[in-house]
């Protein structure tokens, strides 16, 4: 529509805003993407800042529209010099600007706004030509940003100012970088508030600009060391020694003299302990922001405070992780914050070791610096991994065996937590402190949300090419992760703990997340296998447990939201796939034994899913039994979207027979577990769906499918036996019923290809 317009607006006749209102030419030019934005400034430009008119009627027409519309007004200047307005007359129009925002004329707090964000953005276009960016440093002189920043009465125009001032880097602004110090200090609940975060991303940028990046760091790094002590008089967390690195960093001289009252303004108030949890949360988000960027990223990792800030994160991280369950306040960020920086550590070193030309001095110093790099990383990983196996029940990734360490060490680490955490819980029975204690539903968000950040931290680390040497421990604590889900979702069932609707939504984003980074995972250890080194054998217990989870979505939350892990689940099917059969697929010897297989996993833990595979299996016979003898209409089904995420699978098995096989066997070695303990449903429901759906009337020999036959004598000549013990009637028409489907293929290779031995029908199991 915006190119239409742009292409007829030259016609006389034609008048465009006859065709569409200036109202809703404004309203997309406001919140619509660039590119249209852009089109329609073009078709605006004319009107309201015309090149033929003399610049005082241009200036007060762009005023116009501003005033009418500040957001739309504010983003037709952002796209004013692509369009072709000269920076000259642009100059002259930021001056009126800023003569209206401090004429203290009748504008309210929209058009402050919108004023202040359209001067932003032509100070980032004129700042680009030297001679203009002086004027602008002389426009912005004496008071004049002082009181700019009085009159910015709301954080967007705040944000603004400090666009401006860091563009322009006008003189005289000390008292502006001190409030960009108290705004970045004064920062609890920040990590909710998408406003205060606009302003702050501003300041850090100011601040940068100015020289002052790194008093800034400090101030942030004394606010979370206070809040470490805090942790250790409150839970008896150990603080680390801090230890001087080996590279020096130089303070940056600042540009500007700062006063140094603030930095110890916080300590001047008592406040609880709750309240610096909830600053060190704020300053967590800041790290992890600036940490997006590249020039406040590596700002950040030259900064002389960078290891005891890091230090502090870790121990923050810890608290929040232990502590998640007892105390409602505790937030993901300092996690998210510990794990960012320890990446980006790992990657800096080995960046900065890389070597530029041979020579073997350079080379071993490469090696060391990388060992050292990738030793710091399997630490944190491991402090993160043994927080969260206390968090799980002590069951999860075994952090223990991923390192070398003292063992007795680790046991006084657990040992003295335990305490506080028994402390914590007498503590949380009794309190009446709303404000304290997690109620149940919020156990669930609150542990969910931390595990998924320390499962992001393994996927990325794992994908960079770290923590090869632990990808079991880490398949095996996303594995703990996942039955703890599942384990607390029927917990609250039976329960009957509802979740309200905010709950929820953030638990749910957060299981979706988990299940993407756990399917990450999977396909990171498949990616990474070969025949000498294959996938670890926990891979193929985490495929289940997923698998699982989408049934327990489904059970305990309702079909909608399984539904939508399913859609997650569709863009990783192929690895879920390949890890189902990977006890086929990468573990056969060249002598033909196989060193893992599904059963030997099945004994330990047998999965649900194939359980709820069989019911849904059993129901549409008895559906279709029913449908013929009786004409009447089955039962509403259940699990419909697990029956369409099987249904997803079948196709692609299909296609392939050698991954068939591989996956074939799972479901026979699941069937062998149901005769085994004389569960018939759930022999029948899985020879059913391998016999009907997954290779079906075409190969009834089961042609290709070797693996799968191996299987077939451990099955077929129990059945018989089964059937002469069994009275009951309905278990032995179950019997009945799967021998009719497995004797065409049985038949076949006893008489066809001899494969089979009549005598193995005769077989005492």
């Amino acid at each position: 529509m915006a190119d239409l317009l742009l292409l007829l607006r030259d016609i006389r006749t034609f008048q465009f805003n006859k065709v569409v209102g200036l109202d809703i030419l404004l309203s997309a030019l406001a919140n619509d993407q660039s590119q249209v934005a852009q089109k329609i400034t073009r078709l605006l430009m004319p009107s309201y800042f015309p090149l033929k008119v003399n610049i005082k009627e241009a200036c007060s027409r762009c005023v116009t529209i501003v005033k009418r519309s500040p957001v739309a007004g504010a983003r037709f200047c952002e796209f004013a010099v692509s369009e072709g307005a000269p920076l000259e007359s642009l100059v002259e129009l930021v001056t009126v600007f800023i003569r209206l925002v401090l004429s203290h004329d009748k504008l309210d707090e929209d058009q402050i706004e919108g004023l202040l964000a359209a001067v932003s953005y032509l100070c980032k276009d004129i700042a680009r030509e030297q001679c203009y960016k002086n004027a602008l440093k002389e426009l912005f002189a004496n008071d004049k940003v002082k009181s700019l920043f009085a009159a910015a009465s709301t954080g967007r125009a705040r944000s603004s100012v400090f666009e401006i001032v860091s563009t322009v880097s006008p003189d005289n602004v000390v008292g502006l970088l001190e409030q960009c110090m108290g705004l970045i200090s004064k920062c609890k609940g920040l990590s909710e508030d998408e406003e205060r975060q606009a302003e702050v991303r501003s300041a850090h940028k100011l601040l940068l600009s100015s020289c002052a990046f790194d008093d800034m760091l400090e101030a942030l790094t004394m606010l979370l060391q206070k809040a470490v002590y805090r942790c250790h008089v409150k839970f008896g967390t150990e603080i680390p020694k801090h230890n001087v690195s080996s590279v020096k960093r130089k303070k940056p001289k600042s540009a500007v003299k700062i006063s140094g009252k603030w930095k110890y303004a916080s300590g001047k108030k008592a406040s609880s302990f709750e309240e610096d949890y909830s600053i060190a949360v704020g300053i967590a988000w800041q790290v992890k922001d600036l940490l997006t960027s590249e020039d406040s990223r590596k700002a950040v990792l030259g900064s002389q405070h960078l290891e005891l800030l890091f230090l502090a994160l870790k121990v923050i991280s810890e608290v929040s992780i232990l502590h998640c369950m007892y105390c409602d306040y505790m937030d993901v960020y300092p996690v998210l914050a510990y794990t960012a920086l320890a990446l980006e550590l790992t990657l800096q070193n080995i960046g900065i070791s890389r070597p530029s030309g041979s020579g073997s001095k350079k080379d071993d110093r490469t090696e060391s610096t990388r060992s050292s790099s990738e030793a710091m990383i399997d630490q944190a990983m491991v402090h993160l991994l043994s927080c969260t196996d206390e968090l799980l029940g002590g069951d999860s990734g075994n952090p223990s065996k991923l390192s070398p360490g003292s063992k007795h060490d680790k046991s006084n680490m657990r040992q003295g937590r335990g305490h506080k955490v028994r402390e914590l819980q007498k503590e949380a029975s009794s309190s009446n402190d709303n404000g304290f204690v997690c109620t149940g539903q919020k156990i669930t968000s609150k542990k969910v949300n931390m595990l998924t950040a320390v499962l992001k931290f393994i996927v990325d680390s794992t994908a960079l090419g770290f923590l090869s040497h632990i990808r079991g421990g880490c398949a095996k604590f996303t594995t703990a992760y996942v039955q703890y889900v599942i384990s607390a979702l029927g917990q609250q069932s039976r329960d009957n703990l509802l979740f309200n609707y905010n709950d929820l939504k953030e638990t749910f984003i957060s299981l979706k997340s988990s299940f993407s980074y756990a399917a990450k995972l999977i396909n990171l250890c498949l990616r990474d296998s070969s025949e000498a080194s294959p996938p670890p054998a926990e891979a193929f217990d985490l495929v289940n447990e997923l698998i699982n989870l989408i049934c327990s979505v489904e059970l305990h939350m309702d079909s909608g939201y399984a539904a939508r892990l399913v859609v997650v689940a569709k863009a990783w099917l192929l690895d879920l796939i390949l890890a189902l059969g990977s006890g086929c697929i990468f573990y056969q010897s060249r002598a033909g034994g196989v060193h893992f297989t599904a059963s030997d996993h099945f004994k330990v833990h047998f999965p649900w899913w194939l359980l709820i595979l069989a019911r849904t299996e059993l129901d549409e016979i008895s559906k279709v039994n029913s449908d013929e003898d009786n004409g009447r209409i089955s039962k509403q089904e259940e699990f419909p979207e697990f029956k369409k995420f099987m249904e997803l699978i079948i196709p692609l098995l299909k296609g392939k027979p050698c991954i068939l096989d591989a996956v074939g066997v799972v479901f026979l070695t699941g069937s062998v577990v149901g005769l085994e303990r004389k569960d018939f449903g759930l022999f029948l429901g899985l020879v059913h769906f391998v016999c009907v759906k997954l290779i079906g009337t075409d190969n009834r020999e089961w042609n290709g499918l070797d693996a799968m036959l191996v299987s077939l004598p451990d099955i077929y000549p129990r059945i018989e036996k089964e059937i002469e013990e069994q009275s009951q009637e309905g278990e032995r028409q179950k019997l009945l019923d799967a021998k009719v489907l497995l004797e065409p293929v049985w038949m076949h290779h006893v008489f066809e290809t001899e494969r089979f031995s009549v005598m193995e029908e005769d077989m005492d199991s």
